[in-house]
Order: structure tokens, then C-alpha cells, then sequence
């Protein structure tokens, strides 16, 4: 009897495991108010183009510009803002972009990403901004805000500490592990529904409640040409397997019992 119990409990705490996970995803809004240059203006070389951002977000989000010419990026010689997180609610960031070469651009595609980097929005400006590429001089004076909000982000990049190495070790690693955990539940699953009679199979049958629909989900994803569509994938799989591991725990804790009964 305890041991049945065992196993309602751990299919409940799973399947509540697929509701939070199942969550909504964030929800980020910006838009640039400002810019500065505000009219088309050619700048020396790494003198930069400032946007002042207006956001509305659920989540902590930093803000990264890149500049396009004819839906063409143009990464060579560009230099970005550092990207600090901003806090969730309403607030306003500042994202900035500069080349060191001869560059004309007429599009700045400006990107929202969450603490871990992980995109959450994106919005595309015209705006048409040349550089010369020559050496910077005394420079043109940006505007007012643009020095206050660049300034507040200095400090806030100074005081954080950036994603190093070691952040990105481990977060390869994990998304490793998420994404291995995909072909190992299959296996798992397999083998659990071939080998488990009665009850115990019926329970190992129960992530297939979640799973199906979310192979249908990320298939459909794939078609379409998302760029999200395995992250549903990544975030479930690992419940469903380890909910299997633990049945296939009790089951093996409840065989030995029976072994010295």
C-alpha cells in the first residue's frame, strides 16, 4: 500500500511539474522613443548611435542593437553597449551601436534577452546612419539623455559581473544535459512500456499524456520555421524522464521486498 501511494504522489508532483512548466512564456514590449543622432548624420568612426528604449517586461531584459544594409548584418568593425539587465516592470534602456570602418546601414534590429541571454523580443528600426571610419576627433556632443542614460549603464556593467567562461561552460553544459535527456527518456520509455506489467505500466504510461501533445507541439514548431521549437522539448523532457527514473526506483525497491518477504 505504501508503495502505491509512493507512486500516486510522484505522478502527481510531475504532472504539476508539466503545469509550471507549461507557463507562458515571458512577455517583454519595447519600443524606441529616441534616438540621437535623431536625422540622418554621418559619424566618425566609433562614434555611436544611441536608442533610447521604453520597455514593459515580466522579467529582468537587457537590449542589444545590430546594424543591417539590405537585410544584409554588418558585423565587421561594429562595437556594442554592454548590455547590463535591466529590471522587470516599466523602465527605460539604452542600446547603442558604432562601427570602426566606412559603414552605411539603414536598419537596426534591436533585441531583447532575458538574464540568461535567451531572446525574448525584437523589433526593427529604419533609421539610415553612416560612418566615415576616420579617426574620432573632438567628436560630435550627444544628446543629454544619451550621455545620462550611457553613464547609468557604465555603472551598472561596472558593478556587475559579466558572463565569463565559466557561465558559459556551465550553461552549455546544462542545455548538453536537457537536450541528452531527450533520446534517454525515449529509450526509457520504451523499455518501461514493454517490460512493466499491470499497474506499473499504467504509471510509466502517463507521461505519454504530456509528452504526445508536446511532440505534436514541436513538430508543428519545426514546420513553421520557429526558432523556439525545441525549447518546450528541453524543459519537459527532463520532468518526464526523471519521473520514469523514479518510478522505475519503486518498483525496484518494491520487487526486492517482495524478494525478502
Amino acid at each position: 500500500m505504501t508503495i502505491r501511494r509512493s507512486v500516486v504522489v510522484v505522478a502527481f508532483l510531475t504532472c504539476g511539474g508539466y503545469v509550471g512548466s507549461a507557463q507562458a512564456p515571458a512577455q517583454v514590449s519595447f519600443r524606441v522613443v529616441e534616438t540621437d543622432p535623431a536625422s540622418r548624420v554621418t559619424l566618425d568612426g566609433r562614434e555611436p548611435v544611441y536608442l533610447r528604449i521604453a520597455y514593459t517586461s515580466d522579467v529582468p531584459v537587457r537590449f542589444r542593437a545590430k546594424g543591417y544594409s539590405r537585410r544584409v548584418l554588418i558585423e565587421e568593425g561594429a562595437a556594442y553597449n554592454p548590455a547590463p539587465v535591466y529590471p522587470a516592470g516599466e523602465g527605460e534602456a539604452l542600446a547603442w551601436l558604432s562601427f570602426d570602418d566606412a559603414v552605411e546601414i539603414d536598419t537596426i534590429r534591436i533585441t531583447a534577452l532575458d538574464d540568461r541571454w535567451r531572446e525574448v523580443g525584437t523589433e526593427h528600426l529604419s533609421k539610415n546612419v553612416r560612418w566615415s571610419g576616420s579617426t574620432p576627433g573632438r567628436g560630435r556632443q550627444p544628446a543629454a539623455w544619451a550621455s545620462r542614460m550611457s553613464d547609468a549603464q557604465q555603472h551598472m556593467s561596472s558593478g556587475a559581473q559579466p558572463a565569463g567562461d565559466q557561465d558559459d561552460f556551465l550553461g552549455g553544459l546544462l542545455i548538453a544535459l536537457m537536450g541528452w535527456s531527450i533520446p534517454a527518456y525515449l529509450v526509457l520509455q520504451g523499455y518501461m512500456l514493454l517490460r512493466f506489467r499491470h499497474g506499473w505500466r499504467t504509471a510509466a504510461m502517463m507521461p505519454l499524456l504530456a509528452m504526445i501533445p508536446l511532440a505534436l507541439y514541436t513538430l508543428f514548431g519545426l514546420s513553421v520555421g520557429s526558432n523556439l521549437w525545441p525549447l518546450m522539448a528541453l524543459f519537459l523532457t527532463p520532468l518526464a524522464l526523471a519521473y520514469l527514473l523514479v518510478l522505475w526506483f519503486l518498483k525496484s525497491l518494491t520487487a526486492r521486498q517482495t524478494q525478502h518477504a
